[in-house]
């Protein structure tokens, strides 16, 4: 399966091109989710996905109602979590990110016009 950096709604995760990212696992959830695992532990979900397509080369899905990354600061010990979660607003995408057990996570609006919910580059 492809491996490489993550963007979302046309957002990179980190620099492009900076990290590498490697799917290890992958599992369809009840609440019409998909729920995917990497190599270091991080963890991406992914409700109501539309045009999921991958292969060796390519990793994308084309639509989704939320997308939830999840991920701890490198370096530091495993389980100290962060996430940014994307949620579908018609028009915009409201996006979320903090600490997993944060009770106010910063919120911001991204325009999602013209990117996949989720590539791998």
């Amino acid at each position: 399966m492809k491996q490489g950096s993550l963007q979302f709604w046309g957002e990179w995760f980190g620099r492009p091109y900076d990290n590498i990212h490697t799917i290890v696992d992958a599992a369809v959830i009840e609440d019409n989710s998909l729920a995917f695992t990497f190599d270091q532990r991080e963890k991406l979900s992914v409700w109501d996905p539309k045009g999921l397509y991958f292969d060796k080369n390519v990793f994308r899905v084309k639509k989704a109602s939320k997308i939830l990354w999840q991920w701890y600061y490198y370096g530091n010990p495993p389980g100290d979590f962060h996430f940014i979660q994307y949620e579908d607003m018609g028009n915009n995408i409201l996006v979320s990110a903090g600490k997993v057990e944060t009770d106010f996570p910063k919120k911001r609006i991204l325009d999602p016009a013209g990117h996949y919910a989720v590539e791998i580059h």
